[in-house]
Protein backbone atom coordinates (compact mmCIF):
# COMPACT_ATOMS: atom_id res chain seq x y z
CA UNK A 1 0.00 0.00 0.00
CA UNK A 2 1.47 3.39 -0.93
CA UNK A 3 2.56 5.68 1.88
CA UNK A 4 2.67 9.48 1.79
CA UNK A 5 4.81 11.36 4.29
CA UNK A 6 3.61 14.91 4.78
CA UNK A 7 3.57 17.67 7.39
CA UNK A 8 1.11 17.15 10.22
CA UNK A 9 -1.81 19.59 10.27
CA UNK A 10 -4.32 20.52 12.93
CA UNK A 11 -6.89 18.34 11.17
CA UNK A 12 -4.65 15.31 11.88
CA UNK A 13 -4.59 15.84 15.65
CA UNK A 14 -7.62 13.65 16.39
CA UNK A 15 -6.14 10.66 14.52
CA UNK A 16 -2.67 11.31 15.94
CA UNK A 17 -3.93 11.40 19.54
CA UNK A 18 -5.78 8.11 18.99
CA UNK A 19 -2.54 6.52 17.77
CA UNK A 20 -0.65 8.06 20.68
CA UNK A 21 -3.14 6.65 23.22
CA UNK A 22 -2.91 3.19 21.65
CA UNK A 23 0.89 3.19 21.85
CA UNK A 24 2.06 5.12 24.90
CA UNK A 25 1.48 4.45 28.59
CA UNK A 26 1.58 8.23 29.25
CA UNK A 27 0.29 9.72 25.99
CA UNK A 28 0.51 13.28 24.84
CA UNK A 29 -2.86 15.02 24.63
CA UNK A 30 -4.21 17.10 21.76
CA UNK A 31 -3.01 20.32 23.41
CA UNK A 32 0.60 19.15 23.31
CA UNK A 33 0.34 18.41 19.59
CA UNK A 34 -1.25 21.83 18.96
CA UNK A 35 1.60 23.54 20.85
CA UNK A 36 4.17 21.53 18.92
CA UNK A 37 2.58 22.60 15.63
CA UNK A 38 3.08 26.22 16.74
CA UNK A 39 6.72 25.65 17.73
CA UNK A 40 9.06 26.98 15.01
CA UNK A 41 11.79 24.51 16.05
CA UNK A 42 9.48 21.50 15.76
CA UNK A 43 8.96 19.26 12.76
CA UNK A 44 5.83 17.12 12.83
CA UNK A 45 5.10 14.69 10.01
CA UNK A 46 2.62 11.90 9.43
CA UNK A 47 2.70 8.76 7.32
CA UNK A 48 -0.63 8.42 5.59
CA UNK A 49 -1.85 5.26 3.90
CA UNK A 50 -5.28 4.31 2.58
CA UNK A 51 -6.49 7.82 3.43
CA UNK A 52 -5.71 7.63 7.13
CA UNK A 53 -2.85 8.65 9.37
CA UNK A 54 -0.98 5.47 10.30
CA UNK A 55 2.12 6.90 12.02
CA UNK A 56 3.76 10.15 13.03
CA UNK A 57 7.09 11.64 14.09
CA UNK A 58 7.80 14.74 16.19
CA UNK A 59 11.29 16.24 16.34
CA UNK A 60 12.98 19.51 17.20
CA UNK A 61 15.95 20.97 15.39
CA UNK A 62 18.20 23.56 17.02
CA UNK A 63 21.17 24.46 14.87
CA UNK A 64 22.84 21.17 13.88
CA UNK A 65 21.13 18.93 16.44
CA UNK A 66 17.82 17.14 16.04
CA UNK A 67 16.05 15.61 19.02
CA UNK A 68 13.46 12.99 18.12
CA UNK A 69 10.69 13.36 20.69
CA UNK A 70 8.05 10.93 19.49
CA UNK A 71 7.78 8.21 16.85
CA UNK A 72 4.54 6.27 16.91
CA UNK A 73 2.93 3.73 14.57
CA UNK A 74 -0.68 2.61 14.93
CA UNK A 75 -0.77 -1.04 16.05
CA UNK A 76 -2.60 -2.14 12.87
CA UNK A 77 0.20 -0.69 10.72
CA UNK A 78 3.28 -1.97 12.55
CA UNK A 79 5.99 -4.02 10.83
CA UNK A 80 5.30 -2.28 7.51
CA UNK A 81 8.32 0.05 7.51
CA UNK A 82 6.48 3.22 8.50
CA UNK A 83 8.81 4.21 11.35
CA UNK A 84 11.81 3.55 9.09
CA UNK A 85 10.22 5.69 6.35
CA UNK A 86 9.52 8.56 8.77
CA UNK A 87 13.06 8.47 10.15
CA UNK A 88 14.65 8.24 6.70
CA UNK A 89 12.57 11.24 5.63
CA UNK A 90 13.79 13.12 8.72
CA UNK A 91 17.44 12.30 7.94
CA UNK A 92 17.00 13.60 4.39
CA UNK A 93 15.31 16.81 5.59
CA UNK A 94 17.97 17.43 8.26
CA UNK A 95 21.06 16.20 6.42
CA UNK A 96 24.28 17.10 8.21
CA UNK A 97 22.63 17.19 11.64
CA UNK A 98 23.31 15.00 14.66
CA UNK A 99 20.19 13.10 15.79
CA UNK A 100 19.41 11.83 19.25
CA UNK A 101 16.52 10.21 21.12
CA UNK A 102 15.55 8.29 24.23
CA UNK A 103 13.89 4.89 23.99
CA UNK A 104 12.68 2.48 26.66
CA UNK A 105 15.37 -0.14 27.27
CA UNK A 106 12.68 -2.80 26.96
CA UNK A 107 11.50 -1.64 23.53
CA UNK A 108 13.83 -3.98 21.65
CA UNK A 109 12.12 -3.68 18.23
CA UNK A 110 12.64 0.10 18.35
CA UNK A 111 16.24 -0.24 19.58
CA UNK A 112 17.01 -2.64 16.71
CA UNK A 113 15.39 -0.27 14.21
CA UNK A 114 17.39 2.69 15.48
CA UNK A 115 20.63 0.70 15.39
CA UNK A 116 19.88 -0.37 11.80
CA UNK A 117 19.59 3.33 10.93
CA UNK A 118 23.00 4.22 12.33
CA UNK A 119 22.14 5.13 15.93
CA UNK A 120 24.53 4.00 18.65
CA UNK A 121 23.87 3.58 22.36
CA UNK A 122 25.34 6.51 24.26
CA UNK A 123 24.00 6.34 27.82
CA UNK A 124 21.29 5.01 30.11
CA UNK A 125 19.01 7.33 32.07
CA UNK A 126 17.99 5.38 35.14
CA UNK A 127 14.29 5.34 36.06
CA UNK A 128 13.58 7.92 33.34
CA UNK A 129 9.97 6.95 32.65
CA UNK A 130 6.97 7.36 34.98
CA UNK A 131 6.86 3.62 35.63
CA UNK A 132 10.55 3.52 36.59
CA UNK A 133 11.85 1.96 33.37
CA UNK A 134 15.27 3.13 32.19
CA UNK A 135 15.76 5.10 28.98
CA UNK A 136 18.48 4.32 26.50
CA UNK A 137 19.99 7.47 24.96
CA UNK A 138 20.89 6.85 21.33
CA UNK A 139 22.78 9.12 18.94
CA UNK A 140 23.18 9.16 15.18
CA UNK A 141 26.13 11.30 14.22
CA UNK A 142 26.00 13.56 11.16
CA UNK A 143 26.94 11.54 8.11
CA UNK A 144 26.35 8.19 9.84
CA UNK A 145 27.24 5.30 7.58
CA UNK A 146 24.71 3.22 5.67
CA UNK A 147 21.25 2.23 6.58
CA UNK A 148 20.67 -1.51 7.00
CA UNK A 149 17.33 -3.15 6.21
Amino acid sequence: MPVAIRPMTRSDIEQVTLIERACQPHPWDAGIFRRELDNPDARLVVAETAGCVAAFLVSWQVLDEVEIHNVCVAPAFRRQGLARALLTDLFTATEGARHFLEVRVGNLPAVRLYESLGFVRQAVRRRYYHDGEDALVMVREAGAAGIRP
